[in-house]
């Protein structure tokens, strides 16, 4: 088994970011519709839908992003191991990234919630990805 580098922990610590950002996801499963409610006329997206597949598309987009930053803990316990994953994983980020900025486009989201939700992952995966190449780089001439 290889020693960490320091770019492995900062790519650890990096991951690990990411993973709780995900995983805070999980408090929306719970809120109560009227809060939702509340939460989506506040960010000026208009009067929530209140039917059963608007109840069942928001707790599991939740769910799913909540599962991803468990699988995302999952790798930053072991860079070294899972580094062959890491690239693949973040490189997924920018295919789901591109694909919400479509989604954002045919919804008419606002420019703000576009902005920050296809550039906040496209550059955490640019960066991870970068710190990623450099920490391989290093450990394969250790």
């Amino acid at each position: 088994m290889s020693r960490m580098t320091n770019l492995d922990r900062l790519l650890t610590w990096m991951i690990r970011a990411n993973a709780a950002i995900l995983i805070v996801a999980i408090l929306p499963i719970f809120f109560p519709t009227e809060f939702m409610a509340e939460i989506h006329e506040w960010f000026g997206l208009g009067t929530l839908s209140r039917d059963r597949l608007t109840e069942y598309l928001t707790r599991s987009a939740a769910t799913c992003y909540t599962l991803h930053g468990g699988v995302l803990l999952l790798l930053s316990t072991d860079v070294p191991r899972y580094r062959p994953m890491i690239p693949w994983m973040y490189g997924l980020h920018l295919a789901f990234a591109g694909f919400l900025l479509g989604i954002d486009l045919y919804a008419g989201m606002p420019g703000w919630w576009t902005a920050s939700e296809v550039g906040s992952i496209s550059l955490v995966a640019v960066v991870v990805l970068i710190v990623e190449r450099l920490a391989r780089k290093v450990s394969r001439s250790r």
